[in-house]
């Protein structure tokens, strides 16, 4: 990406080649594109530098634009399906009961405090036979 820059040694690399990089992949990449590699150099250069190959971490002071998204690609259940999902669940083994009681639990402390969900977990478990009390 960068024209004709060749280095001999990774010692070469400075933060100004890093954002000399990263800004030429900002003109030519989507947002996330460039978050992830960013992340990428900064966990080699990292490594590197944790594990003595260099110095310092070219790539530790450089600033990228923020990238956050708002929405996900994956859409929320609507009411009621959660519960069609749940009721299909097999549930004459431990296998079933654990696949039909664990997303239960799951929502429970996403949607709660955890108090309530632990005591829920503690309580289904033991009634369904999912502990050795």
């Amino acid at each position: 990406m960068l024209p004709n820059t060749r280095y001999q040694d990774l010692e070469d690399i400075e933060p100004i080649t890093v954002a000399a990089y990263i800004e030429t992949l900002q003109r030519q990449a989507a947002p996330p594109t460039v978050k992830q590699h960013m992340a990428a150099i900064r966990m080699l250069f990292s490594w590197l530098t944790e594990k003595g190959v260099l110095a310092m971490n070219p790539a530790r002071e450089v600033k990228t634009e923020r990238f956050s998204r708002t929405e996900g690609k994956t859409p929320a259940f609507v009411e009621g399906e959660v519960q069609k999902l749940l009721e299909v669940v097999e549930t004459s083994t431990q296998t079933g009961l654990r696949g039909r009681f664990l997303p239960r639990f799951w929502l429970s402390c996403h949607t709660h405090s955890t108090t309530p969900a632990i005591h829920a977990f503690t309580n289904a478990s033991t009634r369904y036979g999912l502990t050795s009390a």
